[in-house]
């Protein structure tokens, strides 16, 4: 959303991935993670929410890998 602002939602976003061919079971999955599981509810904490955070990360992180390469180096650069 902050490296491309134009005004489009997430969905309309994950969207355009998935004509572009990008892995349709990815992104549903990063969808779901940032809508239903990216914050707190009163719910309590999940300890399913671990795992599907580690997943979710690993499939964002591939996800820049591929459309945003620089922007993945720099990360990548940056972490390790």
């Amino acid at each position: 959303m902050f490296s491309v602002p134009n005004g489009q939602t997430a969905y309309m976003k994950i969207a355009a991935l998935k004509q572009l061919g990008y892995d349709k079971n990815k992104l549903d999955s990063i969808y779901k993670f940032i809508n239903d599981q990216s914050h707190i509810t009163g719910s309590g904490f999940d300890p399913a929410l671990v795992t599907g955070t580690k997943r979710a990360v690993v499939e964002m992180l591939d996800m820049m890998k591929t459309i945003s390469p620089e922007h993945f180096r720099i990360i990548d650069e940056s972490t390790n």
